[in-house]
């Protein structure tokens, strides 16, 4: 019947409410996460910036981008962070990274950037599956200020 996705299966594991990944990679509905460092930079008003570099994996059977598939964010002491503008980028950040279409089974490491609060708190990326009901997050802290 329709409606099967919301009977209990056999297994547990599939059930789970509020499912976060909090190593940092996950898998979230078709696609699959991984986050893999970040680097500070300047935003194009000389704030200081984090780029969080990411690998998106695309698991569906149509083409899509990053963008598309994924809600990324970034807080810091719980206030989520601005998306920042790079005129000066550090070599290996690609701005449009998170626009390109990859295919079915093909993996694209991405950069998102975001205005930093301050220097000192550490940075909490959450990802998320865009059009989805499932709370399921993969999620990473990086302690900046080492």
């Amino acid at each position: 019947s329709a409606g099967d996705a919301n009977t209990p299966a056999g297994s547990d594991s599939q059930q789970r409410e509020n499912t976060s990944s909090p190593d940092g990679e996950g898998t979230l509905g078709k696609y699959a996460v991984k986050f893999t460092g970040y680097t500070l930079a300047k935003d194009y008003q000389g704030q200081n910036a984090v780029i969080i570099s990411f690998d998106f994996t695309n698991n569906d059977e149509e083409a899509t981008s990053a963008m598309v598939a994924l809600n990324i964010d970034a807080y810091q002491d719980g206030i989520e962070l601005e998306s920042a503008i790079l005129t000066d980028a550090p070599e290996g950040y690609d701005s449009e990274s998170e626009m390109k279409n990859i295919k079915q089974g093909a993996t694209l490491n991405c950069q998102k950037a975001f205005v930093l609060s301050n220097a000192s708190s550490p940075v909490e990326v959450e990802a998320e599956e865009l059009f989805s009901f499932s709370s399921d997050k993969v999620v990473c802290t990086y302690a900046i200020a080492d």
